[in-house]
C-alpha cells in the first residue's frame, strides 16, 4: 500500500518533514529580558533581575547578601548560617511532633521575617 505522504528515495520511502525553527536561536520579543532561557519584564531603577525577581541594589558600604545588605562579607555568612539553623531547628522539631508543625513553622517564620523583610517599593 503506498501512502501520498511517503517520499520515494530510490532506496526507501521517507516521510514528508517540515522545520519547527530548529538552529534558530530563541529570544525574547522587546521589553523582556532573557534569564535561564526564560522571558521575564526587565527591572526599573537601580533593581537587578535575577529570574522573575528584581532585587533592590545596596546603599553605599553595604554588603549585598542575596535579599540583604549587611556590613560585610562575613556579617553576611553569619547571617546564612544563622538563618540555616534556624530552619534546620524547625525541621528537627516538625520531625519529632508533625502534630506541632504549624506551630513551630508559624514560630520560625515569625522569627526570621523581620530579618528578611524589605520595604515595599513602587516601580515608576
Amino acid at each position: 500500500m503506498l501512502y501520498k505522504s511517503l517520499i520515494d528515495t530510490g532506496l526507501s520511502c521517507t516521510k514528508k518533514t517540515y522545520g519547527r525553527g530548529v538552529g534558530i536561536p530563541l529570544g525574547c520579543v522587546k521589553g523582556m529580558v532573557e534569564d535561564a532561557a526564560l522571558c521575564y519584564p526587565g527591572c526599573q531603577g537601580n533593581y537587578n533581575g535575577v529570574g522573575p525577581v528584581c532585587w533592590d541594589t545596596c546603599p553605599k558600604g553595604k554588603f549585598g547578601c542575596g535579599a540583604l545588605c549587611l556590613n560585610s562579607e562575613d556579617e553576611c555568612v553569619k547571617e546564612m548560617l544563622s538563618i540555616a539553623q534556624e530552619v534546620a531547628l524547625a525541621v528537627a522539631e516538625i520531625a519529632s511532633d508533625p502534630a506541632d508543625a504549624i506551630v513551630v513553622l508559624g514560630k520560625t517564620v515569625a522569627k526570621l521575617a523581620p530579618e528578611l523583610a524589605k520595604p515595599i517599593c513602587t516601580i515608576t
